[in-house]
């Protein structure tokens, strides 16, 4: 298989994994946040949106695996996503968090 069908289908279960996360917890008005966001996340404006919109429903360990693989695109598709299905985030919101992810975890230009 080459690299692009293997991104296509890692892409794909990361989409499925955060659509089983947030299904878990749409119902929910109100989730505890996580104890441990599962990562060390470096200190940037962002950080605070993603622990606080994120660790209601996952934890992060999942991010460092994707370090140089994922661009900002695809995290901010993943995030659309995830909204999709109930994360309670806004589109600045969503931006912020895009931008964090793709300066600290992902492909860098």
């Amino acid at each position: 298989m080459g690299s692009s069908g293997c991104r296509a289908r890692v892409s794909f279960l990361l989409a499925l994994l955060g659509v089983a996360a947030i299904a878990g917890c749409a119902g929910r008005a109100v989730a505890p946040p996580a104890q441990d966001p599962g990562v060390d996340l470096p200190m940037g404006p962002g950080r605070e949106l993603l622990l606080s919109r994120c660790l209601g429903c996952h934890n992060l360990g999942g991010l460092e695996l994707f370090d140089d693989f994922y661009t900002r695109d695809d995290w901010h598709m993943l995030l659309e996503t995830m909204v999709a299905h109930g994360a309670q985030v806004d589109p600045v919101e969503l931006e912020l968090i895009a931008d964090y992810l793709g300066l600290h975890y992902s492909q860098q230009p």
